[in-house]
């Protein structure tokens, strides 16, 4: 994943965020480069995406049943 579509990602996940937000992002991504939180953002963001996946294919379970 490159830094643009993680930020967009984990943006998506939070349903929008708030300008303070988005300062702190950019700050982690751009001016302060810090590879921990990226780790924990991308590592929070896999989970995410996971879970939601298995809330899918769950819910077209139910439906074929």
């Amino acid at each position: 994943m490159t830094d643009n579509d993680l930020k967009y990602r984990y943006i998506k996940s939070k349903n929008g965020i708030t300008p303070e937000s988005l300062n702190e992002i950019e700050n982690i991504f751009q001016y302060n480069r810090d590879k921990k939180p990226i780790g924990e953002i991308r590592q929070n963001l896999e989970n995410y995406e996971r879970q939601l996946i298995e809330r899918i294919e769950q819910m077209e379970k139910n439906q074929l049943k």
